[in-house]
């Protein structure tokens, strides 16, 4: 009998019960009770953030006048950018702590832990919409507190400096004044800011020279704030999620060297924000590693190579002044003058499944729809295997003797499996034939004969060292890239799921 894949994700299940009362509560000590919320209220959040410039100014291009940007000071007394920007934060669904519709004594506790209050937009789901401001958006108010969110800041069009701004703000709405500690980017966003920095030639958009020019000037308040607030980051977390990494049929989505076969401890990522981290310091990912080791040989993204990003930000902080407080050759190089580097693996479900009006949504936000999802994933790998088998194998064996032909001519020394990011080769080729390929008559959820058990679903994200991707040399400036892992244990970032 074939050995199944389990579709039960690993993800604790949050009670939702509606008698799980406690009808004395209100009874116990005021303090008490303040040390309860203020215990309940603690969460760590991954917030999507888009930031794109406003409909108003992306019409006519022109910039607001210098004399009115960084001038206004808010209800805190300090000072705003001015920017003439729109903030979306994504996965709005579940977003605000339930403390801050209980009653006014939890409300005021999450107030507290959630001390900057800014004015944004908020989408409760996920949108086909590319429009910014979105109109399935409702205008709204972001709670956040820099110690525990990671702030992904995404950007929809140019001028680069709108990033800079939303930050500075960010900053300009904390009581304290300390703004972002923990900044996720991804490849479109960092190479926008490398741009806006380095770029010289303002003919490539004459109706935004002024905006190339503003983050190149010394003295423009948008750089003096970009420098103040990457000076004081805790982290920084690489964007490498992609809608790629799990059922993998190489040849077919031009991933060289990876053959076809399903990677099952990959995360999936939600429509939710908050997660529960299982750090290097609690041991990392809590599933067995004879189930999770397997797959850490082909660790994907079909998005930039993250060590593209990493270069980007080191020419970024030598142009600003900036330097590190540990040398290249450190022992923990990682260490930017404070900052933590991580890079986050995920895979991401499209969203959209089938063609036009004949398909449906598909995203993760609790337990059933997660459930849901597994199942589906398996009927549509089962399926796609059926009705692409021959041209699948087709499609291997002309890349093995290209890649043995390869080998050849480099002496011998060629690497078969091709592709890898880092520098340790696979231990096997991934190009011989796949026992998805040559098992008969499987079902959804059957494992080819011989496969042994493999590692249960995980819906959350994956989080590296950015350092055990590899050296910053060679060709790091590329997509579709895949990294041998096994050296490294991930930390997992479990999303909390009712």
């Amino acid at each position: 009998m074939a050995a199944t894949i389990s579709t039960e994700i690993i993800n604790p299940v949050i009670e939702n019960d509606e008698w799980a009362s406690f009808h004395l509560f209100p009874a116990l000590p005021p303090e008490m009770r303040l040390r309860i919320w203020e215990a309940s209220v603690v969460r760590r959040r991954l917030l999507e953030i888009v930031v794109a410039q406003s409909l108003s100014e992306a019409g006519n291009g022109q910039e607001k006048p210098s004399q009115t940007r960084y001038s206004t000071t808010n209800a805190l007394g300090n000072v705003m950018s001015g920017g003439r920007y729109v903030a979306t934060v994504h996965h709005g669904r579940f977003l605000h702590s339930k403390l801050l519709r209980v009653n006014r004594e939890a409300r005021r506790v999450a107030l507290r832990f959630y001390r900057v209050h800014m004015p944004c937009w908020l989408l409760r789901g996920q949108s086909r919409m590319p429009f910014y401001p979105n109109p399935e958006a409702e205008n709204g108010m972001l709670y956040l507190n820099p110690e525990y969110d990671i702030v992904h800041i995404q950007i929809r069009n140019r001028p680069a400096h709108m990033v800079v701004d939303f930050m500075h703000d960010v900053r300009a709405h904390d009581p304290r004044g300390i703004g972002i500690l923990h900044l996720a980017m991804d490849s479109n966003t960092m190479r926008a800011l490398h741009f806006a920095l380095f770029h010289d030639d303002h003919s490539v958009d004459s109706n935004n020279t002024k905006d190339w020019l503003v983050l190149q000037n010394p003295a423009d308040p948008a750089r003096l704030s970009l420098v103040e607030t990457v000076s004081h980051l805790r982290s920084v977390v690489w964007m490498a999620h992609s809608y790629f990494g799990r059922a993998v049929m190489g040849p077919l989505e031009d991933f060289r060297g990876v053959g076809v076969r399903f990677v099952h401890s990959i995360p999936v990522r939600a429509d939710t924000a908050t997660f529960e981290l299982f750090d290097s310091k609690s041991g990392g990912d809590p599933r067995p590693p004879t189930h999770v080791k397997p797959d850490l040989q082909w660790v994907m993204t079909a998005a930039r190579d993250p060590r593209e990003m990493r270069l980007q930000w080191r020419s970024m902080l030598q142009r600003l002044g900036l330097r590190s407080l540990t040398s290249a050759t450190a022992s923990a190089p990682t260490q930017m003058f404070g900052v933590e580097e991580k890079v986050l693996f995920a895979y991401e479900p499209p969203g959209w499944v089938g063609d036009g009006d004949e398909g449906h949504e598909e995203h993760i936000y609790d337990q059933a729809t997660a459930r849901r999802f597994m199942v589906h994933e398996q009927e549509r790998w089962v399926r796609g295997l059926e009705e692409r088998k021959s041209l699948l194998l087709i499609m291997l064996r002309t890349e093995a003797a290209r890649a043995r032909a390869a080998s050849a001519a480099a002496g011998g020394g060629g690497d078969v499996g091709g592709g890898h990011g880092n520098a340790s080769p696979p231990s096997s080729s991934p190009l011989s034939p796949s026992p998805w390929l040559t098992a008969k008559n499987l079902r959804p959820g059957e494992l080819p004969p011989g496969m042994e058990a493999v590692a249960r679903p995980a819906v959350g994200f994956w989080m590296f060292r950015a350092d055990a991707l590899g050296p910053l040399e060679g060709n790091v400036f590329q997509s579709k890239v895949v990294f041998d892992m096994r050296g490294e244990w991930p930390e997992l970032g479990l999303a909390r799921l009712v």
